[in-house]
């Protein structure tokens, strides 16, 4: 099985769920440690990108800070692309609010990318992207600065203006797969995700 740096975005300002959601519980463990435990056989390194360096280092996770606070997930693609630039070609990206993550996807994710591709993401028919789980290039940095200093903030548009392979979802895709609100929280504790 390959190993891949591995990056988790927890540096959003949680304001629809009103707390670091980063930090809520889903079946009695933090979020972001439940990600990091699930994630680890294809983890070659985990690194979290928050707001402020150290962040979650009381929960054992090595945390370096966005490069460009304030701006969104793609502020953090930028970070894991520039930490990760003499590691590797690949990273795998996630946000901290998803409620599970598995290595096979990963592993489906690092089937269909191509050699021209710079990203992969999953897909629902109909095209609803889901940028999260996704591997990303390290050439894809210098397009990730250049949308960041035109304050073109957008990961979809950023994905499409790149190569890109789309993966269909896989079939255990959760129900509720990402957690914004504590509503969200309490329907994805209620299906056991």
């Amino acid at each position: 099985m390959e190993k891949w740096p591995v990056y988790i975005l927890a540096g959003g300002r949680s304001s629809r769920f009103g707390s670091d959601k980063a930090r809520a519980r889903l079946g009695g463990e933090p979020l972001i440690t439940r990600l990091a435990r699930q994630i680890e056989p294809v983890a070659a390194s985990i690194t979290v990108v928050a707001g402020a360096a150290d962040n979650y280092a009381d929960l054992g996770l090595r945390t370096i800070a966005d490069r460009r606070p304030g701006l969104g997930p793609l502020a953090g693609i930028e970070a894991a692309l520039h930490d990760a630039r003499d590691i590797s070609e690949w990273v795998v990206i996630f946000s901290c609010d998803l409620t599970a993550i598995r290595p096979a996807w990963i592993e489906l994710l690092a089937a269909a990318r191509r050699s021209e591709s710079w990203v992969a993401t999953f897909a629902q028919p109909g095209g609803r992207r889901h940028p999260f789980p996704g591997l990303y290039h390290a050439r894809l940095l210098p397009r990730v600065a250049a949308c960041l200093d035109q304050s073109r903030l957008a990961v979809q548009a950023l994905i499409d203006g790149v190569e890109h392979a789309d993966v269909a979802l896989p079939a255990d895709w959760p129900r509720v797969a990402q957690v914004n609100t504590p509503e969200d929280l309490k329907r994805a504790d209620a299906a056991g995700e």
